[in-house]
């Protein structure tokens, strides 16, 4: 497919970067971490600021800044989306078009905090898959899947499913709470305890096939006032189908999905993948990367 600019040779690793910013906006820290699941992952945030600069150059992507400052102090991180040519050269299809019409634009000043969050959980996750060798498909990025229910849609944060060889796959919808949602309210129904029932009735008519993940990145009483009212509304049935974790929790566990970091009502720490470990651990993981020189 052709390019803005015909000096540009398309790389092995400039697909797997396009395909890892049509999962979610990222700065160069992210890009660096997640390329650990690349064939060859980048060696220094340098090479990563320059490959990204390529790409912009070459038209397949662009940068904004966010209105936040760095975690240094510094000035406020460029974050970067693909293209609409990006996009069309990762779908190799001139005539691709991105499933929502803000999917390429910038992302609002008042969405900063949030994306930023869901960013570094979307990382993490994929990042801890391929460290047990487990591929992530339909991996599907916020407001991009919608789910219809009696009491109105739901669009989730993310939805994606974990394929534990040789035929289990698991499906999770995560809800990214910022604490700037009321839990529960007679006067509205924008609330926490609105969005439980939602995907309780879709839960109910796909006979529970999938969790849901509320990630919470403000205080342990926020996680523990998620949890009553999931107590409260939460079927009695044996698959417990929503769990709470405190995002701090998540990105500082070394294996977030074995780590007894989630809560439920009736286990307030339990691992993610527990029931699983037996067919996990069976998988040959991932080969190490080769050791190159650190600019690579």
């Amino acid at each position: 497919m052709a390019s803005s600019s015909h000096r540009w040779q398309k790389t092995e690793r400039d697909d797997e970067i396009l395909a890892a910013l049509d999962l979610c906006p990222l700065e160069y820290r992210d890009l660096l971490a997640l390329s650990e699941t690349f064939s060859r992952p980048f060696g220094s945030l340098d090479r990563v600021r320059r490959t990204l600069k390529r790409l912009e150059a070459a038209g397949q992507v662009r940068s904004w800044r966010y209105a936040t400052t760095s975690a240094s102090g510094g000035a406020s991180p460029l974050y970067y989306k693909l293209t609409p040519e990006g996009y069309r050269t990762l779908h190799g299809d001139d005539d691709a078009v991105p499933p929502t019409k803000r999917y390429l634009q910038e992302t609002s000043p008042g969405r900063h905090q949030h994306q930023q969050f869901l960013t570094q959980f979307t990382v993490k996750t994929h990042v801890a898959a391929h460290r047990l060798g487990l591929p992530i498909v339909e991996s599907f990025p916020e407001n991009t899947y919608k789910m219809e229910t009696q009491h109105g849609p739901i669009f989730p944060d993310r939805r994606f499913t974990l394929v534990i060889p040789p035929v289990t796959s698991l499906t999770y919808c995560i809800e990214l709470d910022n604490s700037t949602e009321t839990i529960v309210s007679r006067k509205s129904t924008d609330t926490i305890e609105m969005k439980i029932c939602r995907y309780l009735a879709d839960l109910r008519s796909c006979d529970y096939s999938y969790r849901v993940l509320f990630v919470v990145t403000g205080a342990k009483q926020r996680m523990q006032n998620i949890l009553s009212v999931i107590r409260e509304n939460e079927p009695f049935v044996d698959f417990h189908p929503f769990y709470v974790v405190q995002l701090e929790h998540f990105l500082r566990s070394e294996n977030p999905f074995f780590d007894p970091i989630f809560a439920h009502p009736r286990n307030a720490r339990i691992a993610l993948l527990r029931s699983h470990a037996e067919s996990i651990f069976s998988i040959e993981p991932p080969k190490a990367p080769l050791v190159r020189p650190l600019g690579v």
